[in-house]
C-alpha cells in the first residue's frame, strides 16, 4: 500500500497554471526564515570550532548533558527529544497499520 502502485487514476494535471505562484510563496516563506535567523539573538555569530567557544574543561559531550538535564533558561533540547520520539513512534505506527499481508 505504502510502495505499491494502483491502478487508480488521479485527476491531477502535472502542468498546473499556478507554478508561478507557488515559486513565488517558496521564495517568499525562505527569505523570511532567512532574515529571521539572521535577526535572532541566538543566532550563530562565528564560524569556528564550536569546542573553541567553551571554557577550559568543558566538552561538547558535558555541554549536551547540562542542557538535557539542567533547569536552565534555554533547555529545550529534552522536550525536543521527547517530541522526536513520539514522533518517530507515530511514523512506525502509520507504516505498520497501513501495510497490506
Amino acid at each position: 500500500m505504502l510502495t505499491r502502485t494502483s491502478n487508480i487514476q488521479l485527476n491531477s494535471n502535472p502542468n498546473n497554471r499556478q507554478w508561478w505562484l507557488a515559486v513565488i510563496v517558496s521564495a517568499l516563506v525562505g527569505a523570511i526564515i532567512v532574515y529571521a535567523a539572521g535577526v535572532s539573538p541566538h543566532a550563530v555569530a562565528t564560524v569556528g570550532n564550536g569546542s573553541s567557544q567553551l571554557p577550559p574543561g568543558i566538552n561538547n559531550v558535558v555541554r549536551i548533558g547540562q542542557l538535557l538535564y539542567s533547569p536552565t533558561t534555554y533547555s529545550y533540547v529534552l522536550p525536543f527529544e521527547i517530541a522526536s520520539v513520539v514522533l518517530l513512534v507515530a511514523i512506525v505506527g502509520a507504516i505498520v497499520i497501513g501495510r497490506e499481508d
